[in-house]
């Protein structure tokens, strides 16, 4: 089959505006990830020290744990609704762009409301032998802290849909600054775990409702939409196929962090928790990417399978490589990293547990690519065979891998979930997603892609394991841009991913020429 020929040019003014809108997201998520990491260190040193403060912060993290699993409460309002809020930007699309924030806006908060009911039940019931007579109150908060959440989903699907990126990207910086203000300043005044919590739950509601009531202004000012139950159905219609996924993508995503804190220690949780968190928050910055992505993903799907498809296999590629080189590569340096960043706190194996994660971090990026267009497609069940592969092996391999191989065994699970998956997803999606892949092609550079930027960051896991740099851990810094710039000259000057137009634009005709893969 002939390789899938490149995206149509946008128009001038659309594809800077992408570009713009992918920056600033960037930037404030770049933001949000420093404030992570200032956070966890500081909060240890007042909750108890090194020891303590480590059980304390566990119990943090399992908190913020608890507050993700209210979206089993939730049917498909907020898969369905953004389907539909997308589409809807559509001029193909017949439904009326108010009544669908509208009704999507509603179904949100009674499902965040009846999830905090469920949360109240679940809190009178469980124990903890950590959390002891915190239990109730912790487990209420993380409702409450996960209906600001929703609040905050349902703002940046909407700004998503309406592609208002510099927006989006004030809602997300304001979100972590002021719930990490919040924490800090509650902690401080109470030194307790419970204290951190109710922090985040206050600034997340506090940016929450603000930013609600800002868009609420401007969705009046255009004309009242109204709430229609045939809309809400819809959702469910859509939403509800996804509802095994949504159950097995928590697993998949919480279930270690829930074994690691109750099977094994809180202690443990920390250093797992830590040590996974630069491959994160870096994974979150790429996260821009994909959300300045959805909609013109959506409007393919709308205007034919082969802009679809070509769409697709642009974006992924595309995004795997911005991954690779922000991720992987920088993830390689994890040993002077964590010993700069955490310094007595840094657990030993954590250099492993980073890699392991950012391998893992890296290659979901490519796969929520594809999550994109199976979204746009209104096809959430497409998704069950790789969601319940990595939420089986994460349930029953978490703790034989921690038993054998200690914490570090949970970054070789991890790594290795994707690794087996790359091949048979990519072939799957084909038969029913995007039948007009070119597989072969498509498969062949999306793995050079990870092998070029692995060879890079396994090449510095291995160099910062010299003496020299174990004591001068401060001078292998300047080598991550290096290395990372260098991956990047490698995975475009071969063409195996597109080089974004906004940049490719500003090279001299002849190199964009060689690039244009």
């Amino acid at each position: 089959m002939p390789e899938p020929t490149p995206e149509p040019a946008k128009t001038p003014a659309s594809e800077p505006s992408k570009a713009k809108g992918a920056i600033v997201l960037s930037a404030a998520r770049f933001l949000a990830l420093i404030t992570q990491l200032i956070l966890p260190p500081v909060v240890m040193g007042i909750l108890g020290g090194p020891g303590n403060g480590k059980v304390a912060w566990g119990i943090c993290v399992l908190a913020g744990v608890f507050s993700g699993w209210g979206i089993l409460a939730d049917p498909g309002f907020q898969e369905g609704g953004l389907a539909m809020l997308l589409r809807s930007q559509s001029d193909k699309d017949e439904h009326n762009h108010a009544d669908v924030w509208r009704t999507h806006l509603i179904c949100a908060l009674g499902h965040a409301l009846f999830a905090l009911g469920m949360f109240a039940l679940v809190g009178a019931f469980y124990q903890d032998k950590d959390l002891k007579g915190d239990t109730f109150p912790i487990i209420v908060m993380a409702g409450f802290w996960y209906g600001a959440q929703v609040i905050l989903s349902v703002n940046q699907q909407y700004y998503t849909a309406t592609k208002q990126f510099k927006k989006m990207a004030t809602l997300n910086a304001s979100n972590t600054l002021v719930g990490s203000s919040m924490a800090l300043f509650f902690t401080y005044l109470r030194p307790q775990p419970t204290s951190y919590i109710f922090g985040i739950m206050v600034g997340s509601m506090m940016i929450s409702l603000s930013s609600l009531f800002s868009i609420q202004r401007d969705e009046y000012r255009k004309g009242h939409g109204k709430f229609d139950k045939g809309l809400a159905k819809a959702f469910v219609k859509v939403g509800i196929k996804g509802y095994p996924n949504r159950l097995m993508s928590m697993i998949a995503g919480s279930v270690d962090r829930v074994l690691l804190g109750s099977a094994v220690s809180k202690e443990s949780l920390t250093n797992y928790d830590l040590s996974q968190k630069i491959p994160f928050g870096l994974s979150d910055l790429t996260a821009s990417v994909r959300q300045t992505i959805q909609a013109d993903v959506a409007k393919a799907h709308v205007e034919g399978e082969h802009l679809f498809t070509r769409a697709i296999d642009r974006y992924s590629r595309m995004s795997l490589a911005i991954a690779s080189i922000c991720i992987l590569v920088p993830c390689g340096f994890g040993a002077p990293l964590l010993a700069i960043w955490l310094k007595e706190r840094a657990y030993a194996g954590g250099a492993a547990v980073m890699l392991g994660m950012a391998i893992y971090r890296t290659m979901e990026v490519y796969f929520t690519c594809y999550g994109v267009g199976i979204n746009a497609a209104k096809r959430p069940e497409l998704m069950y065979p790789p969601i319940i592969w990595n939420s089986g092996v994460t349930l029953f391999a978490t703790i034989p891998m921690v038993r054998a191989f200690g914490i570090e065994g949970l970054g070789i699970m991890n790594a290795l979930i994707d690794i087996v998956l790359l091949v048979p997803f990519a072939w799957y999606m084909r038969r029913v997603l995007v039948p007009h892949l070119n597989l072969s092609d498509h498969l062949g550079k999306t793995c050079a892609i990870l092998i070029v930027a692995g060879a890079w960051s396994i090449g510095a896991f291995y160099l910062m394991r010299l003496e020299f740099f174990r004591h001068y851990a401060i001078l292998a810094l300047p080598l991550i841009p290096i290395f990372a710039m260098l991956a990047g000259i490698f995975i475009f000057g071969l063409r195996l991913a597109p080089m974004p137009n906004s940049i490719a634009r500003r090279l001299p005709t002849s190199m964009r020429t060689r690039l244009d893969a």
